[in-house]
């Protein structure tokens, strides 16, 4: 069941890296390797080529209580 949803639409890659930043979105898994600085501006400049700066992402919250759970599932 969807209770909201919102598009927000950022007129380019770098609006939408910098959104993720203000809000901790951006924090690394163990052992990733950022890309160069200039890596990121040919990504970023693809990015914006191909897409128009638009970048889609969603974000899933869920409750699973004790009584309702299954040994099947299991974390990814």
């Amino acid at each position: 069941m969807i209770e909201e949803e919102r598009l927000v639409v950022d007129p380019t890659t770098l609006a939408f890296l910098r959104r993720m930043k203000s809000i901790g979105g951006l924090t690394p898994r163990e052992g990733y390797r950022p890309l160069t600085p200039g890596m990121l501006r040919r990504a970023m400049r693809e990015v914006d080529a191909r897409h128009g700066g638009r970048v889609t992402w969603h974000i899933i919250y869920g409750r699973v209580d004790a009584s309702q759970s299954s040994p099947s599932i299991s974390p990814a």
